[in-house]
């Protein structure tokens, strides 16, 4: 017998309970939690539809969401990545040490903006070793090359976005870069010049203190005075120059997306045009993120909305240092099609998997965040990412291995400039399987002593 899947029409509501088996594991697709607080159907990723009968696709009658790419899973909150081939990205042969990019492609050529740690150390010295740099690749993917510095030391998890409406040459680029650290430093640090690796279990104060350096109260000063700060320029190759009336005041690791509504393909459905023009940024802050706005570079700036912890986080917030969950590294964008507003975080949980979650094929990495008006806030089932990454064999275009790496942070998301179909993740990687000997707070912290670089990820987008 041969079934038929029938669609009658869009759905506003959830009303059912069902299972489905999504990267190996059944999932319940409940209506009590995501229909929760009037929670969108299919994460704003798709569309909700009814099936009344079985098929093959779906197994059994009742809702589901129809997913846009590249995103899957029963309410569209997975990314739906493809394998990596090695080498790639940046940092990973040779290993140098990296920690998150931001991508552009520009006169045929791809540049890569990374946070590198000098000195060769380890990421443990990231403060105040790490600076920005510039590299070249003819590829996407990679393996980028060292192309040039652009901000010494201190600076930190670099977001380029273009201002202008992009054109993709670069005679006429309007680019604004902004990152954390105060960029005042020497170029580099002296080779060796690191902090001692950890030869036992780090402890619970010395994490804390660590991740407390970028917290706005004790960052220090930088261009303005000013937790965050942004450079200029009109040139991929610069070169850059502060924003010295910097008006983006107390934004920790910001995220901006610029919407110029004009620009999108006049081929696509665009539900976007409603949305006003100008800059938008996910700021860190003490307890939680913000959503600001501004129609230039130079503001002012208004706060949208704040976006609050999650009910099924057990009253946690974004960047809280007081639970096991923290929110960290937003990336934002607004999606043309339906006009909605993502972020991609860094998630993780200090107390997962005890003893402190040393096994880390099922570490927390990652949340998906959505809203209809960038005011009201939800949150996606599952991770967008996890710390599995499928990789390629060289040998064979038809034969992948999955390999398991500590913790996945610094996401960063690559977009089509014509078609504005996002394409490719990025993330800051620590290659370790396992962390036997500590940390307490789980693999999250692996990162400190380990092999860290940058992988640029292709996603199932066509």
């Amino acid at each position: 017998m041969v079934f038929r899947l029938q669609i009658v029409h869009i759905l506003g509501a959830l009303g059912f309970l069902s299972t489905s088996f999504v990267d190996g594991h059944y999932t319940k697709f409940r209506n009590d939690v995501l229909q929760a607080a009037q929670q969108p159907a299919c994460s704003l990723n798709g569309d909700l539809v009814e099936v009344l009968q079985p098929s093959f696709v779906h197994g059994v009658e009742g809702n589901h969401c129809i997913c846009d790419k590249p995103w899957k899973g029963v309410d569209c909150g997975i990314l739906d990545v493809l394998p990596v081939s090695f080498p790639q990205g940046y940092g990973m042969l040779p290993n140098k040490t990296t920690w998150g990019a931001s991508l552009l492609h520009v006169s045929n050529q791809f540049h890569l903006f990374v946070s590198s740690i000098t000195g060769d150390c380890s990421l443990r010295s990231w403060h105040p070793n790490s600076r920005i740099e510039h590299a070249v690749a003819d590829t996407i993917t990679g393996p980028y090359q060292f192309h040039d510095m652009v901000l010494p030391t201190f600076s930190h998890n670099p977001k380029v976005v273009v201002l202008s409406s992009q054109n993709q040459e670069d005679s006429d680029l309007q680019l604004a870069m902004f990152h954390i650290g105060d960029a005042t430093g020497p170029d580099q640090a002296k080779k060796g010049d690191c902090k001692k690796q950890s030869t036992t279990p780090i402890l619970d104060t010395a994490t804390t203190n660590s991740r407390k350096l970028v917290d706005n109260d004790e960052m220090q000063e930088t261009v303005g005075g000013k937790s965050s700060a942004i450079h200029l320029a009109t040139s991929v190759h610069g070169p850059w120059t502060p924003l010295l009336n910097n008006t983006l005041i107390g934004c920790n690791n910001p995220a901006p997306f610029v919407h110029h509504p004009a620009d999108n393909n006049e081929a696509q459905q665009d539900d976007s045009s409603s949305i006003d023009s100008g800059i938008y940024v996910v700021c860190g802050r003490a307890n939680h993120s913000v959503l600001m706005y501004a129609q230039e570079i130079w503001g002012p700036w208004k706060t949208v909305s704040q976006i609050t912890p999650f009910p099924e986080d057990d009253d946690t917030s974004t960047t809280s240092t007081s639970s096991s969950l923290h929110y960290e590294d937003p990336s934002l964008y607004i999606d043309p099609k339906r006009g909605a507003f993502h972020v991609i975080y860094h998630l993780y949980d200090t107390q997962e998997n005890p003893p402190h979650g040393h096994d880390c094929v099922q570490s927390t990495v990652s949340a998906h965040v959505f809203s209809s008006d960038g005011i009201h806030w939800y949150k996606s089932q599952g991770q967008p990412y996890t710390t599995q990454i499928p990789v390629e064999d060289n040998d064979s275009a038809t034969t992948t291995t999955t390999i398991t790496v500590a913790t996945r942070e610094r996401p960063s998301l690559v977009f089509d400039p014509t078609t504005k179909a996002l394409t490719h993740l990025i993330t800051a990687v620590c290659s370790a399987e396992n962390c036997p000997d500590g940390p307490p707070q789980g693999c999250v912290n692996c990162k400190y002593d380990h092999w860290d670089y940058t992988l640029v990820q292709p996603l199932n987008h066509a």
